[in-house]
């Protein structure tokens, strides 16, 4: 009798500890997904704490929690240690609040609003996947069942080594992370447009339809191309080619040499801004591109290449800058290296002038 006190006590001991954890882990989450709140609440003018500090504590952190994740799986091994995995549960919702609490100290003002994003993505990739093991029952009945919570510990460890590889060491190595992204996005609507352009031009696709566009749900009736549509396409092509070339030189040669010359919070400043036009040139190409399918509609298509001259626009008032005439007269002063650094300077200048025209120069091609 007394044993069977024992054992339900200790099931409900289980039950609660996990529900705990859960909730625990919910909480944290849901302050994570708010980064104005997190802003707010960790603000704190007086007591600004240095990113490796804080990225240091955020990597042991994620290194008690992988131990955590593992023990946990290995008290669930049946049968059950009950004992065990309470103990397990608790030092998980401890460590899962201070992990949260954590990226709170991260702030848009001090460390960058593009890292702080960073930390937390991170913070909810993480505890989603804690939850989830948190949610994996020991008892079920089926192999398959009792077998869950080990992949749900192997999906924790994969999150964390994914984070671990990833998280980036300041706001600018979060900057470049984020542009290189959207670089890739930008080359997968150029091979939209080159792929879109290359079955326009093979006229076969109707003779291969022995009824498998019915079961994939293609449609073989979709309008081809007009000759001026085809030749839209192709221009709109050719403007994206230089765009990308743009994004690329810009990381390469513009924002590494801007972090290089101004104070550090003001070059987050700077970053942040231009990260978000990256986003936004990405995501108005891809709709841009999406458009060009027959039938076009003219009114769209004009309505989606605006906002993208736009932030062109805001790229060529960033990078091109007038030639400050005193370097000109200080030129006899300066030493050799800075003489090699302003020709470098002016070699990027008209390389980003030229293609600034020649991207004008398309979009008027366009004619819309």
């Amino acid at each position: 009798m007394v044993d069977s006190l024992s054992n339900s006590g200790h099931e409900q001991g289980l039950k609660d500890a996990l529900r705990k954890c859960q909730l625990t882990c919910q909480t944290a989450h849901d302050t994570a997904s708010l980064p104005v709140v997190l802003e707010f609440l960790s603000s704190n003018p007086s007591a600004t704490v240095p990113i490796a500090v804080i990225r240091g504590d955020f990597l042991s952190l994620l290194s008690l929690l992988y131990s955590h994740a593992t023990n946990l799986a290995l008290s669930f091994k049946p049968p059950p240690t009950t004992a065990a995995s309470i103990k397990c549960l608790n030092d998980i919702g401890n460590d899962v609040a201070r992990f949260s609490n954590c990226a709170t100290t991260v702030t848009a003002s001090e460390h960058g609003s593009t890292l702080k994003k960073e930390f937390s993505w991170a913070v909810q990739e993480i505890i989603e996947s804690i939850k989830a093991l948190a949610e994996a029952s020991p008892d079920d009945s089926s192999v398959e069942d009792r077998k869950l919570y080990l992949r749900r510990a192997g999906e924790v460890h994969a999150a964390i080594d994914k984070v671990r590889r990833n998280l980036p060491q300041d706001n600018y190595e979060a900057v470049q992370k984020r542009w290189k992204e959207n670089s890739e996005a930008l080359d997968d609507a150029l091979g939209e447009c080159k792929e879109m352009l290359e079955e326009e031009g093979d006229g076969n696709d109707d003779d291969l339809d022995d009824g498998w566009n019915d079961v994939l749900g293609t449609d073989s009736n979709a309008q081809k191309m007009s000759a001026e549509e085809r030749e839209r396409a192709s221009k709109v092509h050719s403007l994206l080619r230089l765009m990308i070339l743009l994004h690329k030189r810009f990381l390469s040669h513009h924002l590494v040499k801007l972090k290089q010359r101004i104070p550090t919070t003001e070059g987050y400043q700077i970053f942040d801004k231009m990260i978000l036009l990256s986003s936004e040139l990405a995501a108005n190409m891809d709709d841009l591109v999406a458009s060009l399918y027959s039938p076009q509609d003219i009114i769209s298509l004009q309505s989606k290449t605006k906002p993208i001259m736009d932030i062109i626009h805001k790229f060529r008032i960033q990078v091109i800058r007038p030639v400050d005439s005193s370097d000109n007269s200080n030129a006899s002063h300066q030493t050799a290296e800075q003489r090699e650094n302003t020709t470098d300077a002016e070699k990027d200048r008209k390389w980003f002038e030229t293609c600034f025209q020649q991207i004008e120069r398309a979009s008027q091609e366009l004619k819309l």
